[in-house]
């Protein structure tokens, strides 16, 4: 198999403007 580079990502997250503020509100076990 060969490697593979993900160089971008864009998504939408009700309640957090970013993929890392979704993890802090599931961290902080917001639902």
């Amino acid at each position: 198999m060969e490697p593979i580079a993900i160089i971008g990502m864009g998504c939408r997250f009700p309640g957090a403007p970013n993929p890392r503020a979704l993890w802090q509100l599931m961290c902080n076990g917001v639902d």
